[in-house]
């Protein structure tokens, strides 16, 4: 009897969480030990899937907060003289984070996903994300495109929003402090 057989010699469903029970040459049925099939051992079919799209969700937490971090970035290297604003390296990060987005994406939809595709997101985000959207989803790629450009425009006003809560923050406590003096 081999790994994940049954009692027959045929290879078991493929898939569906199941374990069967393998009795082995020589003890009674009854002692026989629960064993996961091949596919099942090597290919689980809930696990991998919740692990992307858990890690999936926290690349994009990840890229929440670094748009906060860099608006707050910009927004005292506004107030700073000399300083510039730190555009380069949110975009750096921005498109770090959507490679490795779209990378877990397409281990989810079983794309393959070479070096050279990465780093055409990498640097050009605008036209090689919407051609890998309707590579890896075929016409589902509008969806994603769409959802995307929302995610987008989160980000955005999410900048906005903290760049502006920042300046008045600074306002606040930067003239108090030189009232006070």
């Amino acid at each position: 009897m081999g790994w994940g057989k049954d009692q027959t010699g045929k290879q078991g469903q493929q898939g569906g969480g199941t374990l069967r029970r393998e009795a082995r040459r020589g003890s009674p049925p009854t002692l026989g030990r629960i064993t996961p099939t091949m596919h099942e051992a090597t290919y689980s079919s809930a696990a991998p899937t919740d692990s992307l799209v858990r890690r999936k969700r926290l690349i994009l937490v990840a890229m929440v907060a670094l748009t906060c971090f860099f608006a707050v970035l910009d927004s005292v290297f506004m107030s700073v003289r000399g300083w510039e604003r730190s555009s380069f390296l949110h975009a750096f990060s921005f498109a770090f984070c959507l490679v490795v987005w779209c990378s877990a994406d397409a281990t989810l939809h079983d794309f393959r996903f070479g070096w050279g595709f990465r780093w055409c997101i990498f640097l050009f985000t605008v036209i090689a994300f919407p051609i890998y959207a309707f590579k890896s989803c075929g016409r589902g790629g509008w969806r994603l495109l769409g959802l995307g450009f929302l995610f987008f425009s989160a980000l955005l006003a999410v900048s906005f929003t903290v760049e502006w809560v920042t300046d008045l923050l600074m306002e606040h406590y930067g003239s108090g402090a030189n009232h006070a003096a």
